[in-house]
């Protein structure tokens, strides 16, 4: 027990060291100044944009920015902060993500935070070390498969945030979509699960609490979606930068 205790905690202190050094290294500045430029133009006009106005080969089409949430943050805290502001706010939004995946394998593992620095080594190529919005969508994931976790082992009522906390993701990145999928996935499972114990009568499956919740909170969360100054049509904005 005590050896695994060190283990943990030799774990621990690596993880912390990487991800601080990580968050307060330098700068790739794709698309950066990009996003500021997005954020100021909407914090002095107090408008959100409905077309480009940035490209001189794409000017004046139809563009809307979906991540409004995270430029306009990202410009005020450059502005008042500069870069030191910016380092805190990469070094809180990995912070967080880690640590809700860290409660979420605590709900089922032994062994957290091996597997949480495991997780961070791999996924650190991946999130490339942008300061853009598509480091937050792993952190809105992260709080998503917590809330969804803790309720089926616990049932926690955290679930019941999950539409709350997709509003705020459809305004901050396209990866929005990925919250539906995960609930999606989870009332799947309890769907299956049900229609395997009750597969003599499967009428029995529309009584299932786990199933009532999970479903309304699908439905709660899809609606939430369209709780931008978009609309629906954030969606067509997706499907055409996917395509």
């Amino acid at each position: 027990l005590s050896e695994e205790k060190t283990i943990n905690r030799v774990a621990l202190f690596v993880f912390i060291v990487v991800i601080v050094l990580f968050s307060f290294g330098s700068f790739s500045y794709n698309d950066f100044f990009w996003h500021l430029s997005l954020g100021k133009w909407m914090i002095v006009t107090q408008q959100f944009l409905t077309h480009d106005i940035f490209s001189h080969t794409f000017e004046g089409k139809l563009w809307l920015n979906n991540t409004w949430l995270f430029d306009g943050t990202l410009y005020l805290l450059y502005a008042s902060t500069k870069i030191w502001g910016l380092s805190v706010l990469r070094l809180a939004i990995f912070g967080t993500t880690y640590f809700f995946l860290y409660k979420t394998i605590r709900l089922t593992s032994k062994a957290p935070l091996l597997i949480i620095l495991c997780g961070l080594l791999l996924t650190i190529p991946a999130i490339r070390n942008f300061l853009r919005p598509e480091i937050t969508s792993p952190l809105f994931a992260s709080v998503f498969l917590y809330a969804l976790y803790a309720y089926k082992e616990k049932k926690s009522r955290l679930i019941f945030l999950l539409p709350f906390i997709e509003v705020i993701w459809v305004n901050t990145h396209g990866g929005f979509t990925l919250g539906l999928i995960l609930v999606g996935i989870f009332l799947a499972a309890e769907a299956l699960r049900s229609l395997i114990e009750h597969r003599q009568n499967i009428l029995l499956i529309l009584r299932e609490k786990n199933i009532i919740v999970l479903g309304v909170v699908l439905a709660l969360t899809g609606a939430a979606t369209l709780i931008n100054p978009y609309g629906i049509t954030v969606y067509k904005l997706l499907y055409e930068i996917l395509a």
